[in-house]
């Protein structure tokens, strides 16, 4: 990422004009569409952490009715061992299901809760002492590292958020697995 060296802007030059510098509005111009797009991206992360809590929700409304709830006593008081112990490993995965559907669902919530963004700082940009500068090209370059500043503070917490969306994708596959495994065998175990 393109870094400004603060030396330069820091004290002025003499005799130092925007023409030595051409190509900062075109530098300007691009990473303001870099922030619309952290913004745009902090948008689509939160659509598909929605989506996601929809489908964990609908994986647990399906499956979690097909479990033959009234029929486990009758098995447990049966005494066949290995009727036992196959419907005991099938109830342990439908609640190893349940405790990563738990964990799976408190993630998603921790990415879709409000997230403090770093802003763009329009007091100090927009200030008597910054607006006076001169040369032009000093205050183009604290605007360029504020912008860039921002744009990799806000890259990073969506990176981190998108890492952990990911994360939760790999874990309502297992879920589904686990959950279908668990009432298929459930069924089969109390005789449908």
């Amino acid at each position: 990422h393109f870094k400004t060296n603060s030396a330069k802007h820091d004290e002025p030059k003499q005799n130092v004009e925007l023409n030595d510098f051409p190509s900062l509005d075109v530098l300007l111009s691009i990473l303001q569409d870099e922030h619309a797009s952290e913004i745009a991206r902090t948008d689509r992360i939160d659509n598909k952490s929605i989506a996601l809590l929809t489908l964990v929700i609908a994986l647990i409304t399906v499956y979690v009715p097909i479990i033959p709830f009234d029929a486990l006593p009758n098995i447990f008081k049966s005494g066949n061992c290995h009727l036992i112990m196959v419907t005991s490993l099938f109830l342990l995965l439908g609640i190893l299901a349940l405790f990563l559907t738990i964990n799976c669902v408190i993630k998603i919530v921790e990415i879709y809760k409000p997230t403090q963004y770093q802003g763009i700082n329009f007091e100090a940009l927009n200030s008597d002492d910054w607006l006076g500068v001169s040369p032009l090209a000093k205050y183009q370059f604290a605007v360029i590292d504020h912008f860039q500043d921002v744009i990799l503070s806000n890259a990073s917490i969506n990176s981190q958020k998108a890492l952990t969306l990911s994360q939760q994708i790999k874990k309502i596959i297992i879920i589904f697995g686990l959950l279908s495994v668990s009432s298929i065998g459930l069924l089969i175990c109390s005789g449908f």
